[in-house]
């Protein structure tokens, strides 16, 4: 197969261990458990508190056996607001 130039992964589980050999460059963007969800609900709206804590217990299963920060090429906040 031909090379594909850059191609931008992008998501939790993007950087996962399985795939680690297969990147390049890798960001983790550290932001606080309560901030995702303060997010995700003003996105989504309070109605989606049911879906988002089943989301992020997921979520931290992976973060715990994965580790995906551990492997990343550079860690930034995720708190930082736009000017």
């Amino acid at each position: 197969m031909p090379e594909a130039g850059v191609t931008i992964i992008e998501g939790v589980s993007s950087s996962r261990r399985e795939w680690a050999d297969r990147l390049c460059f890798s960001v983790w963007v550290e932001t606080p458990r309560d901030e995702r969800l303060r997010r995700g609900l003003e996105r989504e709206g309070t109605d989606a508190l049911s879906a988002w804590n089943g989301w992020m217990a997921v979520e931290d299963e992976f973060f715990a056996r994965d580790k995906p920060w551990e492997r990343a090429t550079a860690i930034v906040p995720g708190t930082a607001t736009a000017k």
